[in-house]
């Protein structure tokens, strides 16, 4: 606790609220070494392993499928209750969501993505989320990012992230 009302008064004072205060000149660096220090002590070290492919090759056609596949291990006292698969846009370093999965279902936010693919969610006896697109099509070439949150045996919620290169060869 003591940690905590440390790093709101760092945070309160670096934002310039008491310039009267002759620490009110924190430097970033510093801020982010220390918070980093204290949220590793707070999180502990997370069990979860993730294994996602980091490249995926796959030829341009209609007989064509994309198989992105998560997979996970965890401790038994930790819960997974969300997958979620997004691809890079094209333009700026944003994500859009494909799919999220919650445990035995999944929820579409890409309808085009929703007609061409098939997907199988998470539960506890099958710790992987699939997505399977089919009629490859030139778009489905990119970036692909899987995110997984958790909770972790001390009860804080914890994502983790794994990323998957899509690249289609034979494109048109």
């Amino acid at each position: 606790m003591f940690m905590l009302r440390l790093i709101n008064k760092i945070l309160y004072l670096n934002k310039g609220y008491l310039s009267s205060y002759p620490f009110h000149r924190i430097s970033s660096l510093a801020l982010y070494v220390f918070s980093t220090m204290f949220f590793s002590y707070q999180l502990g070290v997370h069990t979860l392993t993730v294994t996602s492919p980091p490249e995926v090759n796959v030829s341009f056609g209609s007989d064509s499928t994309i198989l992105l596949n998560f997979s996970f291990e965890k401790e038994t006292c930790e819960h997974v209750n969300r997958i979620t698969w997004s691809k890079k846009n094209e333009t700026g370093d944003n994500y859009r969501h494909i799919i999220v999965f919650y445990q035995s279902i999944a929820v579409y936010h890409d309808l085009d993505m929703k007609n061409r693919s098939n997907s199988i969610s998470f539960d506890d006896s099958s710790p992987s989320a699939i997505l399977n697109i089919s009629e490859v099509q030139c778009k489905d070439d990119g970036q692909y990012q899987c995110i997984v949150g958790y909770i972790h045996s001390n009860g804080i919620g914890i994502k983790i992230y794994a990323y998957t290169a899509v690249h289609i060869r034979g494109k048109r």
